[in-house]
């Protein structure tokens, strides 16, 4: 597969889009192309690897309590990326920087990063039909964040939010399948 950066590609029309189910995958696209995608290496886990021009990454989740996500160049030791969770608020330290990353509000389902500068860096808004996660809208804020470094923190929130969908979803089913709704 051929990938754009963010710095080729059309910034009004980024969008992560549903590609398959098991494993679950996703590509970021533009009006110009592929961005990135992002694979689950299975039906169920969180071991996943995320490709973009350039790089492949593998994204696993750890902890349950006190979660956190690690993304590492494939093949490569040390991580280039760590998502902290906690409670509401959740940190991303990557080699260029920190970032604040959670919900952009109580009752809004979209998610933010935010840049060094206060400002936001990233704003994804996911779209679904019923409880079925279909993609997200992508927006890129006025946050001075390299092109890399933005498709990096993109897939890391893109899978991260994936991950807590999944969980919601499932506590949904149990629910259904507990109050006999199944």
């Amino acid at each position: 597969m051929e990938f754009l950066t963010l710095t080729d590609a059309d910034r009004g029309s980024l969008r992560w889009i549903r590609t398959g189910d098991r494993p679950f995958a996703s590509e970021l696209r533009s009006g110009r192309g592929l961005l990135a995608a992002v694979q689950w290496a299975k039906g169920e886990g969180s071991l996943a690897r995320a490709d973009a021009a350039g790089v492949h990454w593998t994204l696993k989740r750890a902890g349950f309590l006190d979660p956190s996500v690690s993304v590492r160049v494939e093949g490569t030791p040390n991580p280039v990326a760590v998502l902290r969770g906690q409670g509401l608020h959740h940190t991303i330290r990557t080699r260029q920087g920190t970032y604040r990353f959670g919900r952009s509000g109580l009752l809004v389902p979209a998610w933010e990063v935010g840049g060094s500068n206060g400002g936001w860096a990233l704003h994804l808004e996911p779209v679904r039909t019923g409880r079925r996660l279909e993609g997200a809208i992508l927006e890129v804020g006025s946050s001075p964040v390299e092109s890399g470094e933005l498709t990096l923190l993109a897939a890391l929130a893109w899978y991260f939010i994936v991950l807590a969908w999944f969980e919601d979803e499932a506590i949904g089913e149990w629910t259904d399948h507990f109050e006999g709704r199944a």
